[in-house]
């Protein structure tokens, strides 16, 4: 009845900002435009959120 979990992630510390390079900026934005790519999946895919992207 009752479901257990065998994992227990505990997050420490201050989360930072991220910085980016203009050449990583560049390149999430330039696979945005290739054929067949969304935003969201590349965005998701290099760990941000879609928004950051759009």
């Amino acid at each position: 009845m009752f479901e257990t979990f065998s994992k227990v992630e505990v997050i420490t510390g201050v989360a930072r900002c991220r910085h980016f390079t203009t050449e990583q900026k560049l390149a999430v934005v330039s696979e945005t435009m290739q054929p067949g790519m969304s935003i969201s999946y590349v965005a998701r895919r290099h760990g941000l959120s879609p928004s950051l992207v759009f």
